[in-house]
Parts: structure tokens; C-alpha cells; sequence
């Protein structure tokens, strides 16, 4: 990788030959879907609205890092995180165990470098608005493990897990609206906080994301 450190190059290393993992470039509307999405995350990161709601958080779980902290590692720091893409067939199967043959996307905790399963991308594409969002959900979630934040051995679904910082952030993004509102901020707060599983699934609700999004224009 041009410009990667020794960490990055041990890592790739791993991935892509012990793990078999085929690696495959961002170009053509792949790497316009990953753009779109990328730019949907600088507007929601230099959003002020999104700068109180996140000062505002009182409690995170596995880290001891301070909301401004965690707002400094997402809008201060100027380090280049390194986007690489995968795809799996018979030969790279990209996997150790049965959940790594269904994860869209995967990175070292601490370590600047990030993958992206390219059919992935590639779905998200063609859902338009709504598929943006859902990568670019994906894409801030990766990333901020890569800033060294986990959800390790956290329940899927517990308080603990929707609360912990890339969960959370992921959902903000995916469902930040084009204009934001004191009460919208209140509401989306709310709604990315729940805990339950059955709760949990209404955040994948698109009819709820039109309604929301349609009355914050």
C-alpha cells in the first residue's frame, strides 16, 4: 500500500494472505457510491447540531474517552485512514469463522485501514439515498474502530452495544436529516439510543426514514 506504515502493511498482510481475502480496487461507480457516501458523512460531521448532540452524550460503554474526546478523534485529527475493498469466491472465502462470510465490512481496532466488501457497495449503489446513508453508516462505524473504539463481546441489541460509540454514531448518520431542528435532535438522540432488538429493527424501517427525513425539510 503507497503511503502505509508498518502496521497497515502487517495488517493487509494478514487479511489478504492468511485469511485469503481477495482485495479488488474502488473504481467506477464503486468508488462513486464510497464518495457519496463519504461526502454525506463530512456534512453530518460539520454539521453544529451534530457537534451538541454528541457533547451532549453522558455515557459510552468500553471506553474512557469524553464526548469532546471522541468529537476531537472524529473532526481534529488529519491522520489518512486507508480504504481497501474485498470480494470472497471459492478460493478467498476472507473468513476464520461463520460470521466473518456475512460481514459487510471489517477493521483492526487502532490500526488505520479499513475493508469494504465491493458487492456491498456495489447493493448499496443502486438503493439510491437510502443505500448511501447505510454505507456511509457502515464506512463511520469501521472507521472509528480504526480511531480504536470496540463493541467487543457486547449482546447485539443490548443497552451496551447500541450505546457504545460506533453504534451510535453509525446511527446518526445513516438517519441525519437535510435540516435538523432542536426537537429533531431530541427525537433522533432518542430513537438511536433504543435497546431492545424489536426496537432495534425499526431503525432499518425506510417508511419511518422518509416520514422523519420528509418532515425535517
Amino acid at each position: 500500500i503507497y503511503g502505509a506504515n508498518a502496521r497497515q502493511r502487517q495488517v493487509k498482510r494478514y487479511y489478504f494472505y492468511n485469511r485469503r481475502c481477495k482485495v479488488v480496487g474502488l473504481y467506477g461507480l464503486t468508488r462513486e457510491t464510497f464518495s457519496k457516501s463519504v461526502r454525506h458523512l463530512k456534512r453530518v460531521l460539520s454539521d453544529r447540531y451534530f457537534r451538541k448532540l454528541l457533547l451532549g452524550k453522558r455515557r459510552w460503554f468500553q471506553t474512557n474517552h469524553t464526548s469532546r474526546q471522541i468529537l476531537q478523534k472524529l473532526l481534529k485529527e488529519k491522520n489518512k485512514v486507508i480504504v481497501n475493498s474485498f470480494r470472497r469466491d471459492k478460493g478467498f472465502p476472507c473468513k476464520t469463522n461463520k460470521a466473518d462470510g456475512h460481514v459487510n465490512g471489517f477493521a483492526q481496532r487502532g490500526v488505520r485501514i479499513l475493508f469494504l466488501y465491493k458487492p456491498y457497495i456495489r447493493e448499496q449503489g443502486e438503493l439510491g439515498e437510502w443505500g448511501i446513508r447505510n454505507l456511509a453508516r457502515t464506512v463511520l462505524h469501521e472507521t472509528m474502530h480504526t480511531l480504536g473504539y470496540s463493541h467487543a463481546a457486547l449482546k447485539v441489541g443490548s443497552v451496551a452495544y447500541n450505546n457504545s460509540v460506533p453504534v451510535y454514531l453509525g446511527c446518526l448518520a445513516n438517519y441525519w436529516p437535510r435540516r435538523l431542528s432542536r426537537r429533531k435532535v431530541q427525537k433522533l438522540r432518542r430513537f438511536c439510543s433504543l435497546s431492545s432488538l424489536r426496537k432495534n429493527r425499526q431503525l432499518s424501517s425506510l417508511s419511518w426514514w422518509r416520514r422523519f427525513l420528509k418532515k425535517s425539510r
